[in-house]
């Protein structure tokens, strides 16, 4: 898989006018990954690349211009990687699940079943309860 300063060097080279081969055999990559650099076209590494969150080069950009320390400009990097880990893990379980249909709270019709209080519902799914040490118990048919 191509590094970000890999691809940036395959569209500086390839811009000069260096062969997809060379480029390939100088860098160690194959020929498919130097032409897929190529062809992206956008002048920016691809969004995700080898540990990097999207907007990495934007935000650092933006901290050379504010004057920022590196401390800080690592710390608002990290806390970008960490959220877009979490994402992508939880994009992940979903995928794994193979749920038929995927529904949520912000799809469901609460006009169907007008015996569930929509703001009971609501407030359950912060979770306030956990942090409160209380119990729930869902009493119903099966799927509930």
């Amino acid at each position: 898989m191509l590094t970000v300063l890999d691809y940036l060097e395959i569209r500086k080279a390839h811009a000069s006018g260096e062969s997809m081969r060379s480029i390939a055999r100088r860098l160690g990559h194959c020929q498919k990954s130097v032409r897929r650099a190529i062809r992206s076209g956008t002048g920016e590494p691809p969004p995700y690349t080898r540990g990097r969150p999207v907007g990495y080069s934007k935000m650092g950009r933006e901290a050379a211009e504010k004057d920022e320390g590196y401390e800080s400009y690592l710390l608002k990097l990290t806390e970008l990687e960490v959220n877009q880990r979490g994402a992508n893990a939880v994009t992940a379980r979903i995928k794994n699940a193979s749920f038929p249909v995927l529904k949520d709270l912000e799809t469901f019709d609460f006009t169907f079943t007008p015996q569930i209080s929509k703001q009971k519902v609501l407030e359950l799914s912060r979770c306030e309860w956990i942090e409160q040490k209380s119990n729930l118990c869902c009493v119903g048919n099966s799927g509930t």
